[in-house]
């Protein structure tokens, strides 16, 4: 048998903390990637002059990704942002030979407050990340049994992380009662000082370690 074959589609409205460790599943699970990136034709404001230039770029997308669809048809498809997802979706159901076949579009929604225009894609799955994202995707429109909970999304070192015994690592880092996480890379130091400013103003803050983790950000 096979392997399968997974077509991944990203644009500027992607973020890469969902696009990176969904990709490194589907490569650690023995699965082949083909990915695309329709750049603007995904993401962006709600503005008159951001529709108007998904308009134009999502029509260059569809002929793109149509092309593909035809070349080199997938077994699945993910997809990151409800532009792209539209762009998708569209070419699909213009290529008759996959049209039919058993070859989803996964929609992969890393918000918390999903944007309403998930439910104006034709993804066959949509998978949220807590059962209030679930939620306002049903609100929005989309059908209930297309919709998965799934959990954050994350890094796989996040994950190896959490497997690890809690007790050991607080003896190791002589950790306090509570401890939080706080990934600032890429944040640079501005950003981070007004953040660690902010957290330490809350109420019961002075009770709390908070663990910045830079990975590897110089500033």
């Amino acid at each position: 048998m096979s392997e399968a074959q997974i077509l991944i589609v990203t644009s500027s409205g992607a973020p890469s903390s969902a696009v990176v460790p969904v990709l490194a599943a589907i490569e650690a699970a023995g699965m082949r990637v083909r990915a695309i990136d329709v750049g603007h034709a995904g993401g962006g404001g709600g503005g008159v002059a951001d529709r108007v230039r998904r308009a134009i770029l999502g029509e260059g997308a569809e002929r793109r990704l149509r092309r593909e669809l035809e070349l080199s048809p997938p077994d699945a498809a993910v997809v990151f942002d409800p532009h792209a997802a539209l762009s998708l979706t569209t070419a699909r159901d213009q290529v008759p030979a996959i049209a039919g076949a058993a070859a989803p579009v996964i929609g992969v929604v890393g918000e918390l407050e999903p944007a309403a225009a998930w439910a104006q894609t034709d993804c066959d799955r949509f998978i949220a990340v807590d059962e209030l994202a679930a939620v306002a995707l049903a609100d929005a429109g989309v059908e209930g049994e297309r919709i998965l909970v799934v959990g954050a999304l994350g890094e796989r070192a996040f994950a190896e992380a959490g497997a690890q015994d809690r007790t050991a690592l607080r003896q190791r880092f002589k950790l306090g009662a509570k401890v939080a996480l706080v990934e600032v890379g890429g944040l640079g130091a501005e950003h981070t000082g007004q953040l660690a400013l902010q957290l330490s103003l809350l109420d019961g803050g002075d009770k709390i370690q908070f663990l910045f983790d830079a990975s590897g950000d110089s500033d």
